[in-house]
């Protein structure tokens, strides 16, 4: 009897083992593996770690430095026919009744209260000007004058090269306009704010930093007596006038460097005096600007033009 019931169970316990033989096995009889969830997640941060060290590595190119010797030369090269200046009172008159134009007067406040001005001009001193530059437009005439056309051509040739093609000089001046039997003011315009001038600044701050050092006499060298002597001494003459103003002559031993070359010349020393000048001392008032920002400090500009140098006893060639 106990041996029938032990047989009984066996059968039994063997039919349940492979029942539960068989719902174990897969295909083929293997093990099937569980699915690595994390896997899809690692790929992810895997390719964040990529793109971050790409945009690592991407690196923005650096602006260009600014040149101020080439930004002088460009200015230098390309100064216009004509000279950027008004050569008569009644070229001004008729430009006043043509336009809207602004009349800058770079004399000291000093200088405009005891001698009055051009009726309609605002006053910026010069050795401000590069400071107040907002006050200047660029999209009107605007016509520089002064006392005697040394300082207006030093301002009209500073704002040329910063990109002001609206300008140029007067220079007849104030005594000029009051020579012609026009009236002068003391009431000075108020200053209108046009906006910053879209300007490399550090090309303001170089124009800024020879205009506001100016030392008293403008750069000027006074006396052509005194520029031979100097030039006995040692000193050199640069003549920046253009080739065909040599048919009235040059100083004996003068540097000829027409003034749209004055950029490009190596011919200029930097261990003495040069004096420059022209035919009327404009040019040479125009040139200032360009030598100092080119690092010749040893320039100053004689303000009495040609026919000077032959009064004083000039050799002339």
């Amino acid at each position: 009897m106990r041996t029938s019931r032990t047989r009984s169970l066996t059968a039994a316990l063997l039919a349940l083992m492979m029942v539960l033989a068989a719902c174990g096995n897969g295909d083929n009889g293997e093990t099937a593996e569980p699915e690595d969830e994390p896997l899809a997640l690692d790929l992810e941060e895997d390719e964040e770690e990529a793109v971050e060290e790409e945009e690592e590595v991407v690196e923005e190119e650096p602006a260009d430095a600014f040149d101020l010797v080439a930004a002088v030369t460009e200015y230098t090269e390309t100064i216009p026919d004509g000279w950027m200046f008004i050569r008569t009172v009644e070229d001004l008159e008729e430009a006043i009744a043509a336009s809207d134009p602004v009349l800058l007067d770079v004399r000291t406040a000093a200088e405009v209260e005891e001698d009055g001005t051009i009726p309609g001009s605002i006053n910026i001193d010069l050795r401000d000007l590069a400071q107040n530059l907002e006050y200047v437009p660029t999209d009107q005439p605007v016509y520089v004058f002064c006392a005697t056309a040394w300082r207006a051509g030093l301002a009209t040739s500073a704002l040329r090269m910063l990109g002001y093609d609206n300008v140029l000089g007067f220079s007849p001046s104030a005594p000029g306009w009051e020579a012609a039997g026009n009236e002068l003011t003391m009431d000075v315009e108020p200053l209108v704010d046009y906006g910053a001038p879209d300007v490399e600044p550090e090309f303001v701050a170089a124009v800024d930093e020879f205009l506001s050092t100016l030392p008293e006499g403008y750069l000027t060298f006074q006396g052509a007596d005194n520029a031979l002597e100097a030039q006995e001494a040692g000193a050199v003459l640069l003549d920046v006038r253009q080739p065909d103003n040599f048919e009235e002559g040059y100083v004996a031993d003068a540097l000829t460097i027409p003034i749209r070359e004055l950029a490009a010349s190596d011919e200029i020393p930097t261990d003495t005096d040069v004096v420059v000048y022209c035919q009327t001392a404009w040019r040479t008032s125009l040139s200032m600007p360009i030598l100092h920002l080119l690092g010749y400090d040893n320039v100053r500009g004689f303000p009495g033009g040609f026919d000077a140098w032959a009064e004083a006893g000039a050799e002339i060639f």
